[in-house]
């Protein structure tokens, strides 16, 4: 099949942000779990079998009269695991509110998709309670936990899960590694067995402001047969980067190649500035920031969303995003370690920056190259080569078959369809400060890598 057919509304997963997308290739399906829109969590599952074409509501059963769920809850992450004829899907973590009571978990659960039921393998595991996590397999028979977040405190540890022995194992403690941070964003490059995690937010030196990254993390999976003497290490690219950034949709296209796009961060900027901090301290900030309806796979009609007042606050705030530079040589890795594109952002007050947003609109002279940061959903796709070193940005307008347009956005999916009459890259949700989406851009993969 060379195209794809659209299906009634009531077979779609809706629009939504902060959910789930899972490849199973052996079987050649997706998995669509929970996130959230303007109905507020959602506890769905939706398999796409991209054999037939058809997406499917799951309805989940259980032999007791009470069905066993831990949906809906927000800022959990899940993985997939395929051995034989059996396809799990693994949930850790999280956060719900019941009763106005906001509760985050380090439970651990699995959904068997032939029996089509969950079940609570532990109501707690060694690893502290938490949201904001990434979660991966990485075989078979294991997945890891990376980082997140619990009532301002952040986490910089991984954890690798044995599923037959049912064993945590702590690992990557040599050694420099990632800086504590959640909403970040992780793959497994099965062709090279190495996981690379990029970006996030963590919380600055004072503890009341949250920091956007960019840097790029490995951990060589194929160096020692024993996980924990496992070691992270960082990877820089010369030249221009993705910028700092949450949220950030990542998959790799094979050859050492993976590809990031969107999110919600620093955008290109030239920053030219000097500010006294509430210490009387100066601070310089001179930077650049990174320059330069046919074949759906489903009708989006019902793609939009109204807004959020919540978020729209939470967006306020965050855009007094700030990078403080730090002198203080520490043995764990720090801010001042990362490649965060050389930047010395240090925080810069709301009014200052509207203030100079007025005066770059009241003087149409001013060059246009002046600046400030700030904050914002991204649309920019770039793709990194690991083996090379070298990044570079892609202009996906010629890349998109299905004719819509990049819509910045964070919090959307990406991942991979491969078959007898097509190679594509589909995007699935997304938040873009007012709307929700669901199966967006559709990409052609040969095109984005010629």
């Amino acid at each position: 099949m060379s195209s794809f057919v659209k299906r009634t509304k009531e077979t779609l997963p809706s629009a939504r942000s902060g959910h789930v997308l899972l490849n199973d290739n052996k079987n050649q399906c997706i998995y669509v779990l929970g996130g959230y829109n303007d109905n507020g969590p959602l506890d769905d599952i939706y398999r796409y079998d991209y054999k037939i074409n058809k997406w499917t509501k799951l309805i989940t059963t259980s032999s007791s009269k009470i069905i066993a769920t831990p949906l809906p809850r927000l800022e959990c992450d899940c993985c997939l695991i395929s051995a034989g004829d059996n396809t799990n899907i693994y949930l850790f973590g999280g956060i719900q509110n019941i009763d106005d009571q906001v509760l985050i978990y380090n439970d651990l659960w699995y959904y068997n998709t032939n029996k089509l039921s969950w079940l609570c393998i532990a109501e707690e595991t060694p690893i502290s309670e938490r949201s904001g996590h990434v979660l991966l397999s990485i075989s078979n028979n294991n997945f890891i936990v990376h980082g997140g977040e619990c009532l301002g405190r952040w986490f910089d540890d991984t954890w690798l899960y044995d599923i037959k022995q049912k064993k945590w194992i702590l690992i990557a403690i040599n050694g420099k590694k990632p800086i504590p941070r959640s909403s970040h964003s992780i793959v497994y490059c099965e062709d090279s067995n190495l996981i690379v995690l990029f970006g996030g937010v963590t919380s600055s030196s004072t503890q009341h402001e949250m920091v956007h990254l960019n840097d790029l993390w490995i951990l060589d999976m194929k160096t020692n047969n024993d996980p924990r003497e496992l070691i992270w290490q960082m990877v820089t690219f010369p030249g221009l980067s993705p910028s700092p950034r949450d949220l950030a949709a990542l998959m790799s296209v094979g050859n050492g190649k993976i590809m990031i796009m969107g999110g919600y961060g620093l955008e290109e900027m030239v920053i030219e500035e000097v500010y006294e901090d509430a210490d009387g301290i100066m601070k310089i900030v001179e930077n650049e920031i990174n320059d330069d309806e046919d074949n759906e796979l489903m009708d989006d009609d019902d793609d939009d969303g109204g807004d959020d007042d919540d978020d729209d606050d939470d967006q306020e705030e965050a855009e007094k995003v700030a990078i403080e530079s730090d002198s203080s040589k520490v043995e764990k890795t720090s801010i001042d370690d990362l490649n965060i594109n050389e930047m010395a952002i240090s925080s810069i007050d709301r009014k200052v920056i509207e203030e100079q947003n007025d005066d770059d609109d009241d003087d149409d002279d001013e060059d246009d190259d002046e600046g400030i940061v700030d904050v914002a959903y991204l649309d920019d796709c770039w793709i990194l080569d690991l083996n090379t070193k070298t990044s570079v940005e892609v202009d996906l307008e010629e890349c998109i078959t299905n004719g819509k347009a990049v819509i910045p956005r964070r919090g959307m999916k990406m991942t991979r369809i491969i078959d007898d009459t097509r190679d594509i890259i589909i995007t699935f949700g997304g938040f873009d400060g007012s709307s929700f989406y669901g199966i967006h851009e559709c990409i052609d993969t040969n095109k984005l890598l010629s």
